[in-house]
């Protein structure tokens, strides 16, 4: 494995540093964390109605093609509610994206201005 001994790789290992709990970069690391948690929430709830509007779309289409009207009519009420859910989950993921870039671009606009002459 790369030509290295087990014993030098675990040398190698002891060599790393590992920066304590209250680090700039530890810090950093679970800010990061809890960014991708709030961005992400919505994000997969997003991807679960899609899935799940996809196996209605497509019962509703068998149900039309088999000739069985009732079960069709019930799958486009739930396609009707899931794009509803859809729509709103989409707008508070809109929100949320919108705050952070604000936040992002008013930090980079606070690096980029001049210091002030007094």
């Amino acid at each position: 494995m790369g030509g290295m001994s087990n014993a030098a790789e675990m040398t190698e290992m002891a060599k790393r540093s590992h920066r304590p709990i209250g680090s700039a970069s530890a810090k950093l690391r679970r800010a990061s964390k809890a960014h991708h948690a709030v961005v992400d929430a919505p994000v997969q709830r997003v991807r679960k109605l899609q899935r799940l509007f996809r196996a209605t779309h497509q019962q509703g289409t068998q149900a039309l093609l088999s000739g069985n009207y009732n079960a069709f009519a019930n799958a486009i009420a739930v396609e009707r509610r899931l794009i509803k859910e859809q729509r709103a989950a989409i707008e508070a993921q809109r929100a949320v994206i919108g705050r952070h870039q604000h936040a992002f671009n008013s930090r980079v606009l606070q690096r980029r201005r001049p210091a002030r002459k007094v």
